[in-house]
Order: C-alpha cells, then structure tokens, then sequence
C-alpha cells in the first residue's frame, strides 16, 4: 500500500478490470501504483478499450518489494483490463505464491464531452473579440 486507506489486488491472480458506469462519459487512464505481490519478473498487460476495441496497451513488469508508479496515459477509454501472468516467487516471502498484483492511487479522469469543448471555445473567441473592441484607437 502506497497510501491509505485503500488498495486493490486481483484476487486469484485472475484479471482485474474498470469500466464507466452507463450513460457516464468515456475516461482517460492516468496512472496508477503497482507491486507485485508475490513473484519477481510478473507481467501485467494492461489493455483499454473503447467499447470493444482495444485503443492502447502497455506490458508492465511491477517489482515484488516496492511499488512502481506507472503513467499510461491511455484517453477516451470505455474499460481497462489488468491481466498477470508469470514471473518467479520472491525468495523472501514465505507463504504466498502466485500472479497477483497490489495496486493502489488509481487516476483517472474523464473525457470532456465535445459539446463542452465547443462551448469553452467559443468563450474564449467571445473574450477575445471583445478585448479587441474596447481597446482605444490609437
């Protein structure tokens, strides 16, 4: 755990996934901590979809005895999917064996929607204009 009072792990070793709520904007994939839990070398392939398509992805190779902050920057997602596999156990952790992976500081943002964008330019183009026309004449 990087900080408190939350972390996340795939339970299993299986994958672990988030997705937007229906009728909620598509987001963006920012960054995220993650540890492997029990082996050195782990692979966690992270996948982001919009709808059913796969838009971007990226294979991570967490360690086992400190968290990584990894920046994917993957945008306009409908989904991301988190899947483990391989890697050897961590000699010093006696006990536990398997493909999990901790993850903690999730951030994720969302997608204006485009109705929003256009409404922010033409503000501007408005503030400008105006600008331009309570200028004195020289």
């Amino acid at each position: 755990m990087v900080s408190s009072p939350n972390v996340a792990f795939n339970e299993g070793g299986s994958s672990a996934s988030i997705s937007k709520e229906s009728g909620s904007a598509n987001f963006n994939l920012n960054s995220f901590d993650l540890t492997a839990a029990w082996n050195d070398g782990l692979s966690v392939l992270v996948q982001g979809f919009n709808g059913s398509s796969i838009v971007d992805q990226t294979n991570l190779n967490p360690s086992a005895t400190a968290a990584t902050l990894y920046s994917p920057n993957f945008d306009n997602l409908t989904s991301v999917t988190f899947t483990s596999s391989g890697g050897t156990h961590h000699s010093s952790y006696p006990g536990g064996v398997g493909i999990q992976f901790a993850m903690d500081n999730l951030t994720i943002s969302p997608v204006p929607e485009p109705a929003s964008i256009g409404l922010i330019g033409i503000c501007g183009g408005l503030l400008t204009l105006r600008r331009f026309r309570e200028r004195p004449a020289r």
